[in-house]
């Protein structure tokens, strides 16, 4: 629809969910704020740099984010965005962002200090220190500037709880939020040794059983606090930890149903607050101050030579069972900011870019079944092939290896990167040796998503309703020739079962003998030939021999990772009949350009065909 207004809201995308928490409230915001217009507003993670969607896009809203010059690389990330949006004309609004001092002299502070005063900005709103902002980064006093609350205070409504009797009945449990170790060292309080971090969470925990208050750990999502958590668990002996949540949804609910919380992530309390749930925090680092000077109640958060477990517990318990109520004066202003914002710049720009002559459905692979949420790649995971159906994809690209007591599991390989990823600890670096098939499966990518065998693959695939029309490009890596036969035994009997099409499936492989040798023993089987460069052969001169023998032995498809489409190759590849496929993108800009350069198929690392088809068609 040509007046269809989209946004372009721009968010941290990480593990701590308070992050998501920002952007699913100012999801909330933008749409109130626009009402019965159509729109979409599409969710961009900041660190991607993927700054070619911009130009299909009639707004940008930055949710949350920080003006410093130091860690998180928000130097880079902001300046960056507003500079495209300002050739382009695109109007940006940076709402409810926090602000540390610049650095005199410091072309970090300059690069975000000359960003924030181009005429595309539009407005900024502050959650914190509103008079900083003035006096270190602002030189245009025509922009309008805007002190706010923290836009998670509309959890509440953003995620639909119902705070009734029924809910504040249910509440029993006193939630302690733990944080990484390394936290109070990076914003400069070393003093706080893990020691001391350690007989502080357990102090906590002693004198809330002293008051007989039931606890349970919990954490935000992040890894390092999950690990550090389970430390405290253990050091403690008893007692539960929550598992880590799956997503946002997951931890405001789980806030929602605490009698109280005492946590040292800043969104934990903001997000406890929202739904009326008392709690205390201790200041680590200056925005905590601010909010809790914002809501009126300093008292309870403490500074870290403050952190005392008796006093703060004891502040937490004269405020249970209170009645707490979100007021206007708290909540409104982040609202008024984001509708003066939407009310005069969020209109259909008439230059605004399209794509519809690209059908994303027929080009767009799903690399490792397809990302998730803007930030976990590649999970080979039931919950990657749902999304990926759900989201229009038509083609997929697994990865199968087989297992140490050889039973095939969806996995790109066994390596020192994966066992991160599965939070199983190694003291190997690079390529590991395979897991049993127990302790895989009993594994989760990024502690959330649990791994797959691909047998249970075929079987998901099998029940799809939608399985019809979907191209499988199933990988196999250079296993030995044992276990390649293995491979091909376990493809046969799924196809024997009728819980795969042999039609369906193009098998990747890396070398010519294991693309005969499939051949061999699974007849008409569809093949993919994986291109890659050789040390002591020119790229050119190599591809070309292979590109040589697939059109010899009618392999049809071929792959190859995307920093080798280069040089001469794509017009070398140009002259073989094979259908390429190039793996793995990460921005939109050059997916595009690869399609229109006449490439057939390209990988995805995170955005799927229903996402780019919002971004990119009217």
């Amino acid at each position: 629809m040509k007046d269809r207004v989209k946004i372009l809201l721009v968010q941290t995308a990480n593990m701590n969910f308070g992050d998501e928490v920002i952007g699913a409230n100012n999801d909330f915001l933008l749409r109130k704020a626009i009402g019965s217009r159509p729109c979409d507003i599409l969710h961009y993670s900041i660190s991607s740099r993927d700054i070619g969607q911009l130009k299909y896009v009639d707004a940008v809203v930055f949710a949350g984010g920080i003006l410093k010059a130091t860690n998180e690389k928000f130097w880079i990330y902001i300046p960056e965005l507003i500079q495209e949006a300002q050739k382009l004309g695109v109007p940006v609004f940076l709402n409810g962002i926090g602000v540390e001092p610049a650095i005199p002299g410091d072309e970090r502070s300059e690069a975000l200090k000359e960003a924030v005063n181009l005429p595309v900005v539009k407005g900024i709103s502050v959650r914190d220190d509103l008079d900083l902002l003035k006096s270190d980064y602002m030189v245009d006093p025509d922009i309008p500037l805007y002190r706010v609350t923290d836009s998670a205070v509309w959890s509440r409504w953003a995620y639909g709880i119902k705070v009734d009797k029924a809910l504040k009945q249910s509440r029993r449990q006193i939630g302690v939020g733990i944080v990484r170790e390394r936290l109070f060292a990076d914003y400069g309080h070393p003093e706080m040794t893990r020691d001391k971090q350690i007989a502080f969470w357990t102090g906590v925990v002693r004198e809330l059983e002293q008051k007989e208050l039931p606890w349970v750990l919990f954490t935000n999502g992040d890894r390092n606090d999950e690990l550090f958590a389970d430390e405290i668990l253990e050091t403690i002996g008893h007692g539960e930890k929550l598992p880590t949540p799956r997503n946002a949804d997951e931890l405001v609910a789980r806030i929602s149903r605490m009698r109280g919380v005492i946590a040292g992530r800043m969104h934990s309390n903001i997000i406890a607050y929202a739904l009326g749930v008392p709690s205390v925090g201790f200041v680590w680092n200056r925005k905590l101050r601010f909010w809790s000077e914002r809501i009126g109640c300093p008292e309870r958060f403490f500074s870290v030579e403050e952190m005392d477990p008796q006093r703060m517990v004891e502040v937490l318990e004269e405020t249970l069972d209170r009645s707490m109520r979100v007021p206007l004066r708290i909540r409104m202003p982040s609202y008024r900011a984001v509708r003066k914002f939407v009310k005069k710049w969020c209109n259909v720009r008439p230059d605004r870019a399209t794509a519809e002559d690209i059908d994303w459905s027929k080009y767009l692979v799903a690399v490792g079944m397809g990302g998730l949420e803007l930030r976990y790649p590649a999970t080979h995971s039931l919950e990657a092939l749902t999304h990926a159906l759900d989201a229009g994809y038509r083609n997929l690209h697994v990865d199968v290896r087989l297992t140490s007591d050889m039973v095939p599991v969806c996995i790109s390989r066994w390596h020192e990167e994966t066992f991160d990823h599965l939070n199983i600890l190694t003291e190997k670096e690079g390529y590991q040796e395979a897991l049993p098939f127990d302790t895989f499966s009993h594994a989760k990518w990024y502690q959330r998503f649990p791994t797959l065998a691909f047998e249970d693959f075929a079987k998901a695939v099998a029940a799809s309703p939608k399985k019809k029309g979907l191209k499988i490009f199933l990988g196999v890596g250079k296993p030995s020739e044992e276990k390649f036969q293995l491979l091909l035994d376990c493809l046969q009997r799924q196809f024997d079962a009728g819980l795969l099409d042999q039609k369906q499936i193009i098998l990747r492989v890396e070398r010519r003998a294991d693309a005969l040798k499939a051949r061999e023993v699974i007849p008409g089987l569809a093949l993919m030939y994986h291109l890659v460069p050789k040390a002591d052969t020119p790229w050119e001169e190599k591809c070309g021999k292979d590109l040589a023998w697939c059109k010899k032995n009618k392999v049809r498809f071929v792959s190859m990772n995307v920093r080798n489409y280069e040089g001469e190759i794509p017009e070398l590849v140009r002259t073989y009949p094979a259908r390429l496929y190039i793996f793995t993108y990460v921005k939109t800009e050059r997916m595009e350009e690869a399609i229109r350069d006449g490439v057939p198929m390209v990988g995805s690392r995170y955005y799927d065909v229903s996402y780019l088809n919002r971004l990119t068609k009217e």
